[in-house]
């Protein structure tokens, strides 16, 4: 990466707003406000609490905060382990939307991404 100031600041401003729409979404689907047919209740909760650690998240990748490597990397698995727990409700025949499907796993990406990112730039704390 040419600019790793610029690449930080621009992840961090992704994972703001990442964070801002998934707290949107997620606190609506929790509050009732949006009616999502075939919620997988684990799923909703980790996501909307996920919000809260993308907006971390985008604090420590822009003022470069040590802290920023491992929570990316935690939170990276712990979305693999939730979107695991998805397949295994899923196999088991429980409700879901198709659409959850595909948002874990790019959550998982995300996450990943952002992993990989917080590890090249942000110096070991």
């Amino acid at each position: 990466m040419g600019n790793p100031g610029l690449g930080r600041k621009l992840a961090a401003g992704f994972a703001g707003v990442f964070g801002a729409a998934t707290l949107f979404v997620g606190g609506s689907a929790l509050s009732g406000a949006a009616d999502f047919d075939a919620v997988v209740p684990f799923v909703l909760r980790f996501n909307f609490i996920s919000g809260f650690v993308y907006l971390a998240l985008a604090w420590g990748l822009w003022s470069n905060q040590g802290f920023a490597r491992p929570l990316a990397a935690t939170m990276f698995w712990a979305s693999l382990i939730v979107a695991l727990g998805l397949l295994w409700h899923v196999l088991q025949g429980g409700d879901y939307m198709p659409r959850t499907l595909w948002a874990i796993v790019a959550r998982t990406l995300v996450w990943g991404g952002l992993a990989l990112l917080a590890r090249r730039v942000i110096p070991k704390g």
